[in-house]
C-alpha cells in the first residue's frame, strides 16, 4: 500500500510548483536513467530528487505513527530511481525498500522525540539513512561500505521543521533520496 501511495501522490504532484522548478533543474543537470515525476528521464540522483519532493507536496504520504516518520519518501524515492537505472528486479526492489524503511523507522525511533522537538525534520533525517540502505542492498554492498554509505548519509542528513508550510519542506524526503544514492 506505501508503494501504490507514493504512485499515486507523485502522479499527482507532477504538476505542482516545486516538482516543476525542481524537473527543470534536473533536465539543466543532464543524465538518463530513471523516469521523474511527469515521464522525464533524468540521472538517478535528479529523480529520486524530484520523485521525493512529488511524493511530499501533499503531506498524505504514509506515516510511521510512533515516530511521524513518513519513510515512503526518501526510500523508495531513492529505490525506485536506482532500480530502473541498475535494471534490478522488482523483487529486489521490494526488498531493499522494506530494508530501508525497517531502517529509518528503527533509527526514528532511537532519537524520537527529542530529535524532531529539537527542530529536525525526521522524515529526511532518519529517512536518508533508510535510503542509503536501501541503495546499499540493491548495489550488493558488503558490510564495511554499508557502513561507510550510512556514515555518508549522516553527514547530509538534514531538514528543518522550519520549513515547514513552505515549499522547501517536501524537498526534504527528496533530497534524503537523493543524497541516499
Amino acid at each position: 500500500r506505501a508503494v501504490w501511495n507514493w504512485f499515486a501522490l507523485v502522479v499527482h504532484a507532477r504538476d505542482a510548483e516545486p516538482v516543476g522548478i525542481g524537473r527543470d533543474w534536473a533536465r539543466e543537470q543532464g543524465g538518463s536513467g530513471a523516469t521523474m515525476a511527469g515521464g522525464t528521464d533524468a540521472a538517478p540522483v535528479w529523480a529520486a530528487l524530484v520523485n521525493g519532493t512529488a511524493s511530499h507536496v501533499e503531506d498524505f504520504d504514509d506515516t510511521h505513527y510512533a515516530t511521524i516518520i513518513h519513510p515512503t519518501g526518501p526510500v523508495w524515492s531513492a529505490v525506485f530511481a536506482l532500480a530502473e537505472s541498475i535494471g534490478s528486479s522488482g523483487s529486489a526492489a521490494l526488498h531493499a525498500f522494506i530494508l530501508g524503511v525497517d531502517v529509518a523507522c528503527r533509527v526514528g525511533e532511537a532519537v524520537y522525540p527529542s530529535h524532531y522537538d529539537r527542530g529536525h525534520h525526521i522524515t529526511a533525517t532518519a529517512g536518508v539513512l533508510g535510503a542509503a540502505m536501501a541503495c546499499g542492498r540493491l548495489l550488493g554492498l558488503d558490510q564495511r561500505q554499508l557502513g561507510e554509505a550510512l556514515g555518508l548519509a549522516t553527514t547530509f542528513a538534514s531538514g528543518s521543521k522550519g520549513t515547514f508550510g513552505s515549499m522547501t519542506k517536501p524537498l526534504h524526503p527528496g533530497k534524503a533520496a537523493m543524497e541516499a544514492i
